[in-house]
């Protein structure tokens, strides 16, 4: 499970950074975002796969599973699954899997880091960031872009109405 956060960071990389910036010709950077796709749906069907024998609760261990530094190194990167444009819908063992760790207040009070606020990006269970969620891709397709990104973002936060889920420098300093 060691690639997880690299394959999931570069679909990120690949789909939300570089692919805004070419608009509609995603021709130079098609390869990359399938590559990166393709291979993070592959370990998410590995830990899909490990979680479904038994079932287990946790990735490592005997029996259910217990939790180890091996769920928490692919807590982070599963949880942003939205941003990295990769649906769960086919991994219901990997959703019940990220429940029961979000269920961990120190799971929770880790999606923090390093603002204070859980990142729209990794919230899966409030209806604000679902909303939140809903007019980034909104934007990109406005936009007339496959994929949404930091761009998305930008835009969004000169609107009034959501500037309270970006935290500001002077915030992040505080925390």
């Amino acid at each position: 499970m060691s690639a997880l956060g690299p394959m999931i960071g570069n679909c990120m990389y690949f789909k939300r950074i570089a692919s805004p910036q070419h608009g509609a010709d995603l021709t130079k950077l098609q390869f990359g975002i399938d590559r990166y796709h393709n291979e993070s749906l592959r370990l998410l069907q590995v830990m899909e796969s490990r979680l479904a024998e038994g079932p287990r609760e946790f990735l490592c261990g005997s029996g259910k599973g217990a939790l180890t530094c091996a769920d928490l190194a692919c807590y982070g990167y599963t949880q942003c699954h939205w941003w990295a444009g990769i649906a769960l819908d086919p991994f219901p063992h990997v959703r019940a899997w990220l429940a029961r760790l979000t269920g961990i207040e120190s799971a929770r009070t880790g999606l923090k880091f390093p603002t204070g606020k859980v990142s729209m990006m990794a919230d899966d269970w409030s209806e604000e960031a679902a909303e939140h969620r809903r007019r980034v891709e909104q934007h990109a397709v406005e936009d007339k872009r496959v994929y949404f990104g930091w761009k998305d973002l930008a835009a969004l936060k000169e609107d009034s109405e959501l500037s309270g889920i970006f935290t500001t420098k002077e915030e992040k300093i505080q925390a």
